[in-house]
């Protein structure tokens, strides 16, 4: 999943997993490019609005892992594009950026003990473009 070009007049965009009531907690896995770089721009990750992670100036394939309790929860990645409203940037930022977050190998696993089997079911995730898929 790559983010979209974003200019002047959409700053953020997001996508968002939701588990589901019976969750019973476990390990978000996931790999993260991030070349991004404030002012100009940043990555998030928020799990039920709380901010879990955020990734700047990564410049290669780097695997990130968040635990999540039982139950259902909203993980929202979301990239900022002039998250302060800035009117210019400063110049010379690294070469490196490229004012895009890719994500890749996303996986959630439970923490359950050996010898019980359990789905983990992802109820709906919305993309980048607003799109719900259940």
């Amino acid at each position: 999943l790559k983010s979209p070009a974003l200019n002047g007049s959409q700053l953020i965009s997001n996508a968002t997993l939701r588990t589901c009531d019976d969750f019973e907690g476990g390990i978000l896995r996931l790999q993260v490019m991030a070349s991004v770089q404030p002012p100009n721009d940043m990555f998030v990750v928020s799990i039920d609005g709380v901010q879990a992670a955020q990734l700047v100036g990564v410049w290669d394939w780097t695997p990130v892992e968040l635990g999540i309790s039982p139950g259902q929860h909203r993980v929202d990645f979301t990239y900022q594009y002039n998250m302060f409203n800035l009117d210019q940037f400063p110049p010379n930022g690294p070469p490196e950026r490229e004012g895009a977050v890719w994500l890749d190998v996303v996986g959630l696993g439970n923490t359950q003990r050996a010898g019980r089997k359990k789905e983990v079911q992802i109820v709906e995730v919305e993309d980048i473009f607003g799109n719900r898929h259940q």
